[in-house]
């Protein structure tokens, strides 16, 4: 696969922003065209020149006179989103128009580098406001899609961008390593993060962003609302519901949406990362999980942690057994 010169700012953004890091993390080797053939690097400088006999490929040369074109390399800034979707299988631009009650056309005017007719999965989509309809923002930075790789960290809360954040600066407010926050969210420009994006905040942090009482909660975080306490992340799938979720880990109805009140209870996309909160009854609720490495099976796992491969899978519904992704988060006691 060779990939022509790139202009577009946006279209470059798509490619870094989705494709680029899932065929890197596929194991896929990214080399330039000259390093494919073998053969030195080169940069062109001119201007438009005239077609002559030098032009020829084959057939028969007709000379014509071509009319020059005027390109410009400034780009027109990025719109105001109300949110970022990301697509899924059959999305066209007119269907998310009209699942978010927004006018003909609006979808590419805020994503120039789509085409309505072919949107690869889980491609970040900005939802430009004027919608009339209430819509869900989730996180999913990885599918069940054959075109997915690696699912996403465990996250201790999900937090949301404001104006002029930086994966940096982000790191710096929860104590984190730098190069953190990219990891646990490769869809990110680092540089460029959109207002209201869902961003997945990776243990290891050595501050705390909210200050608890029995009477008063005081939020030095800039996301809406205290995030509360997990007793663990939960990965949806399919059919999922507040309700449901409620029920499996022993919670009293409403906690689910209180935890995370984003969530649209009733249409929950699969693969949410969702906050487990503590009072679950029923032994329901896990109290460990582990991230698992390369070449692990439910059977290695349960050997590992003394129980049986068919106890971890009744803990992790969503696993297949042979074919566990690097870095999932499984659940290994409760």
């Amino acid at each position: 696969m060779t990939l022509s010169h790139e202009t577009s700012p946006a279209g470059y953004n798509a490619m870094y922003m989705g494709t680029v890091p899932r065929l890197a993390n596929a194991g896929i080797k990214l080399v330039s065209v000259a390093q494919c053939l073998n053969a030195d690097a080169y940069e062109v400088f001119g201007g438009f020149g005239n077609r002559d006999s030098s032009w020829y490929c084959g057939g028969s040369w007709t000379p014509s006179n071509p009319t020059p074109t005027t390109t410009t390399t400034s780009s027109t800034p990025a719109p105001t989103c109300a949110r970022t979707y990301r697509s899924v299988q059959n999305d066209t631009c007119a269907k998310i128009e009209n699942d978010n009650g927004l006018p003909a056309g609006s979808i590419l005017r805020a994503n120039p580098f789509l085409n309505c007719n072919d949107i690869w999965v889980n491609t970040p989509i900005c939802i430009p406001p004027g919608g009339s309809t209430s819509t869900t923002t989730t996180t999913r930075t990885t599918t069940s899609t054959s075109t997915s790789t690696t699912p996403a960290p465990t996250c201790v809360r999900t937090y949301r961008s404001v104006q002029n954040d930086t994966c940096a600066k982000i790191e710096n407010d929860n104590g984190l390593p730098a190069g953190s926050i990219l990891r646990a969210n490769a869809f990110l420009n680092c540089n460029d993060i959109w207002v209201n994006t869902p961003i997945c905040i990776p243990p290891g942090g050595s501050t705390t962003t909210r200050t608890t009482t029995t009477t008063t909660t005081t939020s030095t975080s800039t996301s809406v609302g205290p995030s509360p306490t997990c007793v663990r992340t939960y990965r949806s799938v399919q059919n999922d519901t507040c309700a449901k979720i409620e029920n499996d880990n022993g919670l009293p109805a409403g906690s689910i949406l209180q935890a995370n009140q984003f969530l649209n209870c009733n249409d929950i996309w699969v693969n949410t990362p969702i906050c487990i909160p503590p009072g679950g009854t029923g032994g329901s609720t896990c109290t460990q999980t582990i991230s698992s490495t390369l070449g692990q099976t439910c059977d290695t796992i349960g050997a590992d942690h003394g129980v049986s491969g068919a106890q971890i899978l009744a803990w992790n519904t969503f696993l297949n057994c042979n074919d566990i992704w690097v870095n999932t988060p499984v659940c290994v006691k409760h």
